[in-house]
This record gives structure tokens, sequence and C-alpha cells, in this order.
């Protein structure tokens, strides 16, 4: 196969044409880079019907989400459906040939991102024979919702867990009701996607759960947690037999999560938690769980499994141990060899299939790296072609961007961390500016191979950026996830420093150009390591981070919340909290900092902002701080993050930027 070349297709040419009678057209003219970066992408997902002869993708525009069905002979658009100012779609899938299934989000109050409602909705590919099938809007019968009358209002919350292929009138969904327990216990239910009409196939015997089908559609395999956040994993044979436990994480020390079945359900394939090092993959073979794992890399975890575009079973294990890692289940393969080889005509690319068309045909690729947001392509299995459709944002040429480095280093106390360095293209790589750039979470959380839209600008600005994996990230095992555990400002803190010291040892950093940006634990880090570290970093910048501790047990959406509770008091701890505290802090912090947030932030309440502005200008401090009115944790409004942006490579300009070079160079030189 050739390597194929990403080229304006007809159809994105052609969708803004097709949407522009029902949306007043988004227009950007002459955007800046910033733009190009942070402007609305060109679909959010693209799902292919069981016949292949239709499209449905997701297009976002700025206070709404259209859900469009495209015709692929000739580009017609078929239909399409929209709730109004404020609502997005947030899930879709076919469930027939011509029938659509989706979930919504709504924009609540001033709260600027939408929050999933838990709703369900059914469309037909013409846009025509719209449902409301479950939520409170279920049969309420307006002309923005569902004409049919056998739904009922309900305060439930309910999610797809599978269409059903041998009757497309079906599909699986799960429920939780949103009435009296703190963590509600979930069912399976069989619902007709024209009346909304529903049977109870299953009822977990654990609270907050998720589900996983066979291919025979039978539940198997469910697994949640109750407030006490230890995770337990059921499995049964089929949908009359009872449920047995097959792990609990307070006995074995470790989690399991069903993912797939073989094509003859007797093979289920589970990601488990080992007592040291990555996870593995294992199977469960006629209900016992297998010895050995049948893949496990040296240093990460299952990053993926890639599942056939024809029966859904497991092909591959996808690892991303620095750069992805595609581990074959059957090397000699006939999906094998094909994937293989459209690896090879996407060189330094990963490549997904899509489920294909029932009879075989036709399929969707997605393609994306560190460089590129990502491109579709629709596949001719047959021919082994692969036509454009488009690109996720057709604004950024994947020339142009930076490539993602992966590095590794050896902290202090000899725990081995990576991470990834990107570097402006074209240019030196040694004395450069830094930024060092911890990511959120920050338990289970972590950097990866991926397109950064805030690490190009970043470094489209002239700064080389540092990201590290530090102690209590995900994707390295559940012994380096617990490692985080009460190490905040600690250990973790200190990896963040160690890394530092590791570019300017490598020669990468200019040690007098360095500053540290980060977003919620991220910005916590950033405050942090300014208090902790005097001397080592220039700036610090932070968006909605949290900088009191004791505060977050009293504050935001989970402060009573019994899971949350006991979770933090495992993750964070109360002893002490206020030495680890920047806002407590405020008084070591002597560079320039920058403090943004929003003002209904209900995860790190905007509080803590105003505690740290006020703490650091009351020890005579150096602070700018800017709060934006209806946003949440993180900026959704276009216009916000574009501020953002350029507030952040301001002041990054102002301290370790151009003029700031030239202005230690002049200081050096002899008189």
């Amino acid at each position: 196969m050739r390597t194929l070349a990403r080229a304006p297709s007809f159809w994105t040419r052609r969708l803004p044409i097709l949407l522009a009678a029902l949306f007043a057209p988004w227009v950007c003219a002459q955007p800046l880079p910033v733009e190009h970066l942070v402007g609305l992408d060109e679909y959010e997902d693209v799902r292919l019907s069981p016949t292949g002869e239709y499209l449905a993708l997701t297009v976002p525009f700025a206070d709404r989400t259209a859900l469009a069905m495209v015709r692929l002979s000739d580009g017609q658009q078929l239909g399409s459906i929209q709730h109004g100012r404020g609502i997005y779609i947030d899930d879709f899938e076919w469930v027939g040939p011509d029938r659509i299934i989706y979930s919504i989000g709504e924009r609540f109050g001033r709260l600027k991102a939408p929050q999933s409602t838990g709703e369900l909705f059914a469309v037909g590919v013409d846009g025509k024979q719209h449902a409301s099938l479950i939520g409170f809007r279920a049969g309420k019968g307006t002309s923005s919702f569902s004409h049919i009358k056998r739904a009922k209002s309900e305060s439930v919350f309910a999610r797809l867990v599978a269409p059903l292929a041998d009757d497309p009138k079906s599909a699986l969904i799960s429920v939780q009701d949103l009435t009296g327990r703190e963590l509600p216990f979930s069912r399976v239910e069989r619902i007709d996607v024209r009346t909304g009409s529903r049977i109870v196939v299953a009822t977990a015997p654990v609270a907050n759960a998720r589900f996983l089908t066979d291919h025979a559609n039978r539940v198997r395999f469910t697994w949640g947690s109750d407030t006490d956040n230890v995770q337990h994993v059921y499995q049964r044979d089929h949908d009359e037999a009872e449920w047995r436990l097959l792990n609990d994480e307070s006995v074995s020390g470790r989690r399991m999560f069903p993912l797939a079945f073989s094509t003859d359900n007797r093979t289920a394939y589970l990601q488990v938690e080992e007592a040291s090092g990555p996870d593995g993959l294992y199977t469960v073979v006629d209900g016992g769980l297998a010895e050995q794992p049948v893949a496990r890399d040296d240093d990460t975890d299952v990053h993926r499994l890639l599942l056939s575009p024809f029966d859904g079973s497991p092909f591959a294990v996808a690892f991303l141990d620095g750069l992805p890692r595609i581990e074959y289940l059957e090397p000699e393969g006939e999906l094998t060899r094909l994937h293989r080889s459209l690896q090879a005509s996407f060189p330094g690319q990963s490549v997904l299939l899509g489920q294909a068309s029932s009879d075989g045909r036709l399929g969707l690729i997605v393609t994306h790296s560190d460089r590129n947001p990502g491109d579709v392509y629709l596949f001719e299995f047959a021919s082994k072609k692969a036509s454009f459709v488009m690109a996720r944002n057709q604004r950024i040429d994947p020339e142009q961007m930076a490539a993602m480095r992966p590095f590794r280093f050896t902290a202090r106390d000899g725990t081995p961390l990576n991470g990834y360095l990107t570097l402006p293209p074209g240019g030196p790589d040694k004395n450069l500016p830094l930024v060092v750039h911890p990511h959120g979470g920050p338990i289970g959380e972590r950097d990866e191979w991926r397109f950064d839209a805030t690490v190009q600008w970043l470094v489209a600005n002239g700064y080389a950026v540092l990201q590290v994996n530090f102690r209590g990230s995900g994707g390295y095992g559940r012994a380096f996830l617990l490692a985080g555990y009460r190490e905040w400002g600690r250990a973790m803190q200190d990896d963040l420093t160690d890394a530092t010291r590791w570019a300017i040892a490598e020669g990468i950093a200019d040690p007098d150009r360095i500053c540290i940006h980060g977003a919620s634990y991220g910005g916590y880090a950033a405050l942090m390591g300014a208090a902790k570290e005097p001397g080592l970093y220039r700036c610090a910048s932070g968006h909605v981070g949290v900088y009191d501790l004791p505060m977050i047990f009293s504050t935001g959406n989970t402060a009573g919340v019994r899971w949350a509770q006991n979770y933090y008091e495992a993750a964070i701890g109360r002893d002490d909290l206020e030495s680890y505290s920047p806002n407590r802090l405020a008084d070591r912090i002597r560079i320039p900092v920058l403090l943004t947030a929003g003002d209904q932030d209900e995860v790190a309440p905007v509080a803590h902002t105003r505690a740290m502005d006020k703490a650091l200008r009351a020890a005579g401090g150096k602070v700018t701080t800017h709060v934006y009115r209806g946003e949440g944790h993180g900026l959704f409004v276009e216009a916000n993050r574009i501020d953002h942006y350029r507030r952040v490579a301001d002041f990054l300009a102002l301290h370790i930027g151009p003029a700031q070079a030239t202005a230690a160079q002049t200081q050096a030189k002899p008189d």
C-alpha cells in the first residue's frame, strides 16, 4: 500500500455548505495561529452506518452541536438534528441501518461547559422520527422532542451499553435512578428505539456499575464500587445465571477492567493490575482468570485494545511506552497483516480501524499523532483503497507542528520517570527557554503522545516544553500510581524539580529562563514549585488551580460526598496540609505569578484562586489574576480560550522571552 496524502477533500469542502441552512456560519477571517489551535474542529466524532451507505457525524458550533447524516455516494445531507442553544451531542451510535441513538450534554445556569443529562434520544437518517426515549424530558411531546407518548419523564441517568445487530429496533442501555442512594445501583435494560418502552435484562450487584456484553448481546460482566471506592468485579455465563464474584480489590489488592470477548464468547479479555510493575492483559476462559498475561509491557500499562472492524474481537494491544507500540495477538493473522500495512502507509501515526459495514466492504480509518489532531479515511477492504474524508482541524498543517520526544531519567530516590520534551521545530536544541508543564489530575492522569494544543502553542512561541509523568500518574502500574498518595508538594513535586534539573544538566534549558505553567493540579504544582524551589523558576502560571489543600474537603461539587471524602482522605490525607498549600507559603514566592480561573468552577472553586491572589498581595508578591465569568473547570468559550492563550504567551514573553535572553547576554558581556 502506498503512503496516502492528506489533502482537502469533497467532504471538507461540502460540510459547511450542507449545514449552512441550519446554522449561521462560523467564520474566522485570516485567523492567527492561536485561532488555528483553539478554533472549532471540523467534526467531533464520526460513525459509518451498518450498510456503509451513510456517515453520521457531530459538528461543533459556538453554542451547540449538530448531528448530521450524510449519504456517501453523492455527499448529500439527508438530515440533521440539534436541540438549540446550549445543548451538545454527547455520544451517538447507529442502532440499525437507518436509525441513531444519542445522548446530550447541556449548559446549566452560567456554567459554560455542558454537563451530561443522562437522557437518550433516537432519530432517523433523514432527521425524522425523532424520539426522546428516556430521561426527564421523555414523553413531553413537543416539536423539539418526541411525539411518542409511551415514554415517561424519569429522574434517571442512562447511557448506551450496546446496539443489537440482530434487532435494529432495540438497544441495550444502563439505567441509574437519581433518587435515594448517593451511588445508585445500575441495571441493564432493552429499549425500543422507536417507542422508548423497556424491559430489565440485568441488575448489578454493585453500585455505580459498568457492564460488558458478549457477541450474543448477553450481559456477562459488571464492575463498580461503593462509597469506600473498593472495586468489585462480577461475571456470569448467560442472562439467566447468577452473578459470581471474580475480584474484590480489598482482598486481591488489584483492580480488573473487562474489555472485550473473543468471537466464541468463551474468552474474555481484561486489563489487570499487578502487585508491581505495569498492568497486563489477561484472559478469563470459561470463568477462570489465567495465571499469566497474554500481553504485558516492561514499563507501561495496556493503553488500548484494538478490535476487529468485522466482529469486535481483539486482535492487538497498544502500549504507550513513550511512542506507541503494537503487539499483535495473532502475529500471522490476516487482520494483523492489514493493520501492519496501514501503519506503514501512515508513517509516524497511529491507525485505528472503525467498525466495518455489515457486509464487510467498507470501514473507517482514523489516524492521529503528536502533530496531527486526526484524519478520517473511508477504506475499501477488498481493494485496500483508502480515500480521505476529512481532517479534525484542517487549519493545522502537521508538517509545521512540533514532535514530542520521549525521555527517561531517574529521580533523586532512584525512581525511574518518563516524560516528553517538545522543542520548536527547525531551531537549536540547546540552551532554550523552557516551560515545565505538569499535568492535572493528578492521580491516574498522565501526559501521553498525542496532539496537545497547549503544548503546540507554547512551542510556536519559541519555548521548549517539558512534561513529566511524576509518581501518581496513570499508565505505569498500580504501585507507581499509589506512590503518589499523600505526596502532594512532596515527592510528586520533587519529581518535577528533578526533571527540570535534568533538562538543565542536558544543556536543553537555559537555567535563567525557565517557567512552570499548569492547570488544575498542574496549577497547584506550578505555585508549589515557585514556593519550594526558589531560584529554579523565573515565573509561575496556574489555571483553575487548587492552592489551599484543607479547602478541598469543604468546597466544590464533592464537599460532603462520601466517596469523594474517602478518596481525598486516602490520596491527600489531612495531616499538616497547610505546610503544602501554596497560599500558606506565599511569603516564599518571589517570582511573578499569573493566576486564571472560572468563576463557576465546581472542581477547583474560584475561592482557591482568590485566596492565592490575596496571600501573594499580602506578602508583597507580583501577581496578575483574571477570572473568566461563567466558565467552569476549563475554558469552554472559544474567545476565552484565545484570551487565555494570549495572556500566558504575553506573561512568558515578559519573563523568559527573547527580550530577556538579549538582556541576559548584554549583562554577560565584559566591560
